[in-house]
């Protein structure tokens, strides 16, 4: 579970967390390649995890805090324009879960989502 920079079905970018191996997972999807990570990273953490993406200077930064959000950790970097394409403005941020087409009792929670726009 985790967040997603959407711009199509088959073109976006995920931030997530795997619970079987307690590892923050980047992965991109571009419009006609196949899905890839570019980015894993083991944590340890018991409680709540905070992940932030923040744009800037065309490039998508994604960073995670193990402590309510007081400190950030950088995990990835990619670039904007995976997720743009001719005649559209943007993509959209969601909230992301997935099974990925098997059964689970599995669940995700979200206490809050903020969103901050700035001027570019």
């Amino acid at each position: 579970a985790g967040v997603a920079i959407v711009q199509k079905d088959d073109n976006y970018i995920t931030f997530t967390v795997n619970a079987v191996s307690s590892a923050l997972v980047v992965t991109v999807k571009e419009k006609g390649k196949d899905e890839k990570q570019i980015s894993t990273t083991e944590i340890s953490y018991a409680g709540s995890i905070v992940l932030k993406i923040r744009s800037a200077d065309h490039t998508y930064f994604f960073e995670y805090s193990l402590d309510e959000g007081a400190n950030f950790t950088p995990c990835a970097e990619s670039s904007a324009g995976l997720v743009l394409s001719l005649g559209y403005t943007g993509s959209c941020l969601g909230l992301y879960c997935t099974s990925k087409g098997q059964k689970s009792q599995d669940f995700a929670s979200y206490a809050w989502v903020k969103h901050m726009a700035s001027i570019r």
